[in-house]
């Protein structure tokens, strides 16, 4: 009988970038999709990546509407010019 070794990662996302986040989930798809060494997974591929996408389009939007409301916030200080 062949015994089964559990092995359990804990990566601590707290500190990474956003960019960073969204290349790990990237890595991780790219290395595990097809591969003979890890054909059984505790949680589906496509739903990852799935994920991953929805998190590049959430920062995505976060930066669109941010720019915005960051030129506006400038404009804001600097009224009145100064003389």
């Amino acid at each position: 009988m062949e015994t089964i070794k559990h092995v359990r990662v804990i990566q601590d996302f707290g500190r990474l970038t956003d960019d960073e986040v969204v290349s790990t989930g990237t890595a991780v798809v790219a290395g595990l999709t097809n591969n003979k060494h890890f054909q059984t997974l505790p949680y589906d591929l496509n739903q990852l990546q799935t994920d991953v996408a929805s998190l590049t389009a959430a920062i995505a939007t976060a930066i669109l509407k941010a720019h915005p409301e960051r030129r506006l916030r400038r404009a804001i200080d600097t009224y009145p010019p100064a003389a």
